[in-house]
């Protein structure tokens, strides 16, 4: 197999997702608002026609100031292995699948704060976060939608919260503009049930710890490990890839509330071991190691991102990590200090918070 052959299947994920979104910005226009037309969609010269650079392509097109970080070695690596390989392919028919259909959401809340600013920042095909606010006081079924730099722009209106299946997903941009009031609105396409690798910076304060069940006694550790596998039914929860193909890791879940720095653990989650490795890399390397470069090319891939969109999101999660509150002053620790970790899950199972845990968590536990 040629290198562009591999680089064609390594990329198609970004085509799928792209696909997607290009007919259904054709399909369905707004008025009012910017929205490509097909020429415009197709204006891209015939020799930058890479898969993996379609984002960057289209985002050129509307003069958009986006210039992804290309990491050759890294690509490389990724191209080249069988298991990484086989593992993107499960993600694609994921993504395929006609039960993860996209959708168009108009992005409600907009004239609140600061938020008619950052909308006017906004351009097409940016990449929004969508996360669930069980802590809000307002509306506990909130989805929140933010920027990756983690700006934000409104919530998914009431009526559309209850189509989002899983904590935090991804969509993009697909049309900004003012409105008939001379307000700043934008239209983001999602698929609100298809599951994202995400990374949590609560999770991250753990550090060399690579499972919280790994802290756990070995009978504990295997009853919770086999009831998570067999809820998954021994498939990666982000790929589907089966045991059978991939070795799979069960990882902690959390949910992470801002105002009241708590992170809670939130159950357990299956991932094939590449992925577990990626949840645990902004932990133990630094930006611009081998390993690090690696973990992007996964991310994009995965996430049917560019490499620099996977930068710019891992970076965002490790400042929270470090910074969790703009108040906070002092070292790493003194920081974390100030964050709770929240394990009632575990109480929940019927297992006791091991002295391990307490030790190496940097942060103070509540029950």
């Amino acid at each position: 197999m040629t290198r562009f052959h591999r680089l064609q299947r390594c990329t198609s994920l970004q085509d799928s997702l792209c696909a997607a979104w290009r007919q259904h910005w054709r399909t369905h226009p707004v008025d009012g608002l910017r929205v490509p037309d097909s020429a415009t969609l197709g204006a891209v010269a015939p020799q930058s026609m890479r898969p993996s650079r379609v984002h960057e392509n289209v985002a050129a097109a509307h003069a958009r100031r986006h210039t992804p970080q290309e990491i050759k070695p890294a690509r490389q690596v990724v191209l080249e292995d069988p298991l990484l390989q086989k593992i993107i392919e499960s993600r694609q028919r994921i993504i395929s699948s006609p039960g993860n259909p996209m959708e168009r959401i108009k992005v409600a809340g907009v004239s609140f704060e600061d938020r008619q600013e950052v909308l006017a920042s906004c351009n097409f095909g940016d990449v929004v976060i969508l996360s669930h606010e069980p802590w809000n006081p307002v509306d506990p079924s909130a989805v929140a939608v933010h920027l990756l730099d983690g700006r934000q722009l409104g919530y998914v209106p009431r009526d559309s919260t209850g189509v989002f299946m899983h904590k935090t997903t991804f969509g993009r941009i697909s049309s900004v503009g003012r409105n008939e009031v001379n307000l700043y609105g934008a239209f983001i396409d999602v698929q609100p049930s298809l599951p994202y690798f995400t990374f949590c910076p609560v999770a991250l304060h753990l550090g060399a710890n690579e499972h919280i069940l790994d802290c756990l006694g070995q009978d504990h550790c295997d009853r919770l490990r086999q009831a998570a596998l067999e809820k998954a039914g021994k498939r990666c929860a982000i790929t589907g890839i089966s045991h059978e193909d991939c070795k799979l890791e069960v990882c902690d879940e959390w949910w992470c509330d801002d105002d009241k720095r708590v992170g809670y653990m939130d159950g357990l989650d299956v991932l094939a071991a590449p992925l577990a490795w990626l949840r645990r890399l902004p932990g133990i390397h630094a930006a611009g190691t081998q390993e690090w470069n690696k973990g992007m090319v996964v991310m994009a891939n995965i996430n049917g991102w560019s490499v620099s969109e996977a930068e710019q999101y891992t970076s965002q999660r490790r400042q929270n990590q470090l910074q969790m509150s703009l108040s906070a002053k002092g070292t790493q620790a003194e920081v974390a200090s100030q964050w709770k970790l929240d394990f009632s899950w575990l109480r929940e199972q019927g297992v006791e918070i091991p002295e391990l845990l307490r030790q190496t968590a940097m942060v103070k536990i509540v029950h």
